[in-house]
């Protein structure tokens, strides 16, 4: 008995050594994948010198965005070219998870060229970590979460929704690089003396969504169509986040929290509380 015994403590630990070399392998391929994404995403920016920016560029603006950028700040100030940021928060992946998840997450933005790159660390299990990330570069989207750096849980690579719902979070984020509401992939129009609908185009693909401000015109949520899943049946479903708290940086006055929520059929679903810090801007030279 006591072989047998001897020769299973054998094989488990056997299997046990392979399994953590794999995952170690993975994860040094993962942490490269990302760096070479962030490169590219940093390095593929406008070079050239541009004004900084006047209410003479806010002019064709519905009165409430227009108003909503001075409170803002970008009056006198350069065109943002990227920013890089952090976020901690509660997370939930299903609308009946008792639990919440705690991920640490650092994004990569670049405002000239719309694209986004979000690495996540997430404990789901005791031990074993999951870890994740969103890319969006020259209109593909691509989603990868993988389970102790071993199995990918998911696997998400340029196809037309994730593609779609990629542009969407970019758009949905702008107020963190509000300057970006300037550029010429935006195009801006009144719903109300309230309201506002914000259309990017960009690389042959359109999105919208919708900027809701109050009275003082502090934006208080941005909401939009948006398909959360990307299988065959998926339709698009309504997705808003929440501002729930403002932060200065570089005398800009942007959010950092917030609260992601999806409307599934009726069943309000938040996914997402964030807390947003370390924002670290780049700028555009300023010049003609």
């Amino acid at each position: 008995m006591k072989p047998l015994i001897s020769y299973g403590l054998f094989i488990t630990g056997f299997v046990i050594i392979i399994l953590f070399l794999i995952s170690l392998s993975n994860q040094k391929k993962f942490e490269a994948m990302v760096k070479e994404e962030k490169a590219q995403l940093l390095n593929e920016t406008v070079t050239e010198r541009r004004p900084v920016i006047d209410e003479t560029k806010l002019e064709q603006l519905p009165p409430i965005v227009k108003q909503w950028l001075i409170n803002t700040g970008i009056i006198g100030k350069p065109f943002i070219r990227t920013v890089e940021l952090k976020q901690t928060g509660t997370m939930k992946l299903k609308p009946n998870q008792e639990k919440p998840y705690y991920p640490v997450a650092e994004q990569v933005i670049n405002v000239t060229e719309p694209g986004y790159l979000w690495s996540v660390d997430l404990q789901m299990m005791p031990v074993i970590s999951t870890t994740g990330r969103d890319y969006f570069y020259r209109g593909n989207g691509e989603m990868l979460i993988r389970l102790g750096h071993l199995f990918a849980v998911v696997d998400e690579q340029q196809n037309e929704k994730i593609n779609e719902s990629s542009m969407h979070r970019f758009l949905l984020e702008l107020p963190w690089y509000p300057t970006a509401a300037l550029e010429t992939y935006m195009n801006w129009t009144a719903v109300d003396d309230e309201t506002a609908e914000a259309t990017l185009n960009y690389n042959g693909q359109t999105v919208s969504a919708i900027f809701h401000f109050n009275t003082d015109a502090e934006l208080e949520y941005v909401e939009a169509m948006r398909y959360k899943d990307t299988g065959p049946e998926a339709e698009r479903q309504r997705c808003f986040g929440e501002i729930n708290s403002y932060t200065t940086v570089d005398g800009l006055r942007i959010p950092n929290q917030i609260a992601i929520t999806w409307d599934l059929e009726g069943e309000l679903f938040t996914w997402y509380e964030l807390n947003a810090e370390a924002f670290q801007f780049d700028y555009i030279e300023p010049g003609m």
